[in-house]
């Protein structure tokens, strides 16, 4: 991102010649900046989550002494229908609440009820991995979610705050199930 910004910037608007293409120029500075930011950090957010995704039910399962053993060929099917499942219908549900807790945190009054809900919706994430191990609804999750709402506000902070410390992102989707399952056993 710090490379492709000046590259950026020249293709956008080329050289700053008169006053207001300078101040054009140091506007478009601060615009490319904050979206080259916001672009690394979701692609860094994202391999973090597709690095760790792998393992997150093993670590649940190891913090929760279960182990599967012996699953057959028609039960591991079953068992990937039903998680596929499980994972659209969440998406359905998460997608709609986090555009709509983005618009809402663009209000500067409603900001903090914004981060309070993507704290939850983080945690979540994190704790809905731990349900799964009981084979719960989408109902049942969500219902459980509403009920510990503000343990899971509580989680979302931490792993938030963890998470904005450079090159710590990467421990923190197993830290945090394995968290999750300790505190919910």
């Amino acid at each position: 991102a710090y490379y492709s910004h000046p590259i950026i910037l020249d293709l956008i608007l080329g050289e700053p010649s008169s006053y207001f293409k300078k101040f054009l120029y140091y506007l478009l500075w601060v615009v490319v900046a904050l979206l080259l930011l916001v672009v690394s950090s979701i692609l860094s957010m994202v391999f973090v989550l597709i690095t760790t995704a792998i393992f997150q039910t093993e670590i649940a399962l190891a913090v929760l002494r279960e182990k599967y053993t012996g699953l057959g060929t028609g039960e591991i099917l079953s068992e990937t229908k039903r998680t596929i499942w499980v994972e659209c219908t969440k998406l359905l549900w998460i997608v709609p609440f986090i555009i709509f807790f983005f618009l809402i945190g663009l209000i500067p009054p409603l900001t903090p009820f914004a981060l309070a809900a993507n704290f939850w919706l983080i945690a979540y994430q994190f704790v809905d991995v731990v349900l799964d191990l009981f084979k719960l609804g989408t109902r049942k999750r969500f219902s459980f979610a509403k009920e510990n709402w503000l343990f899971l506000i509580t989680i979302g902070a931490c792993i938030s705050l963890l998470w904005a410390i450079p090159f710590v992102g990467i421990l923190i989707p197993p830290i945090a199930i394995a968290g999750t399952a300790w505190a919910l056993d």
